[in-house]
This record gives structure tokens, C-alpha cells and sequence, in this order.
């Protein structure tokens, strides 16, 4: 299966409830449920500690 490109929104929010990131960002993954799944990795590596939504998972047009 090819890859395709999934835009990713997000947030992190640190322990006294600010926000204190935000960005969007790609990813390239099979179908959606991979784009999480590598979405999920990415934050949980990248914001340790913090807290983070998930806004949007959209495949790139």
C-alpha cells in the first residue's frame, strides 16, 4: 500500500491548564488509523510531561 499525506493539528497544554503549543504538521502513513497511531508517537516523544488534543487528522488534498 502507498502512503499518504494526513495533515495532524494539535495542541499541548502544560500542568496549570495553558496552552503552551500548537502547531500542524504531516504525516505520511497507509490510512487514518496509521496517521493516529504515528500522531500519538510523535506527541507522546515530543511533549513528554504536558498534555495534548488532537484537533484534526485530514488527508492532505
Amino acid at each position: 500500500m502507498e502512503n499518504k499525506e494526513y495533515i495532524l493539528s494539535f495542541f499541548v497544554i502544560d500542568s496549570m491548564g495553558n496552552e503552551v503549543d500548537s502547531d500542524t504538521i504531516s504525516i505520511d502513513a497507509v490510512d487514518k488509523t496509521d496517521a493516529r497511531t504515528k500522531a500519538v508517537k510523535f506527541l507522546q516523544k515530543n511533549y513528554k510531561g504536558n498534555r495534548w488534543e488532537i484537533e484534526s487528522i485530514t488527508l492532505a488534498e
